[in-house]
């Protein structure tokens, strides 16, 4: 039997720090798994975060990845850092933040993974790069590298079926994603 092992949700406080009109719509499409672990998210008032953590923490194959990615990319990158990144590539009016409104991290996060999921993704990405332990450097024998190329939308989606395939084979489950930067050099 295969064990999850969430790599976040170190902070319960988070949950309940995001406005509760906000976590309604993140939890909402999971409604259904909340109530067969006895967690109502209805009404509005009255969720109870302990509750959602305890459901989320005895996640199991039933579990949703999306919901565990959304409290765990949540949880992880509520920071000022991170969100001072998010807001310099999203206006607040998109992630349909009240203007002069009091928002805390966590909650400007959940607003992105609701209305721009993909800018979140990338900044999850590029905090994690930034701490990467070790680094592995070969001389090219050119003198010039060559101009980077984006690959396709199906070389990428390829990619991802063989990592797949090769975590599956190795009972590690599934669920790759490549994401690709291009920073413009």
């Amino acid at each position: 039997m295969s064990s999850l092992r969430l790599p976040r949700l170190s902070r319960p406080g988070v949950l309940e720090s995001i406005a509760p009109h906000r976590l309604m719509s993140l939890l909402n499409p999971f409604e259904g798994l909340f109530a067969s672990r006895s967690v109502a998210i209805n009404p509005i008032d009255s969720i109870d975060c302990q509750a959602i953590i305890r459901a989320i923490m005895q996640a199991d194959r039933d579990t949703p990845a999306e919901l565990l990615d959304a409290i765990c990319i949540i949880d992880e990158l509520a920071n000022a850092a991170s969100v001072d990144q998010l807001l310099d590539r999203v206006s607040g009016e998109d992630l349909s933040l009240e203007s002069g409104g009091k928002h805390t991290e966590a909650d400007i996060l959940t607003a992105a993974w609701l209305h721009q999921r993909e800018h979140l993704l990338q900044i999850q990405a590029r905090t994690r790069f930034k701490r990467a332990r070790s680094f592995d450097y070969f001389q090219s024998i050119q003198n010039k590298p060559p101009k980077f190329v984006m690959p396709s939308a199906s070389a990428l989606r390829q990619l991802e079926q063989d990592v797949d395939s090769w975590y599956v084979e190795r009972y590690r489950g599934q669920g790759a994603k490549v994401e690709v930067f291009d920073n413009g050099s």
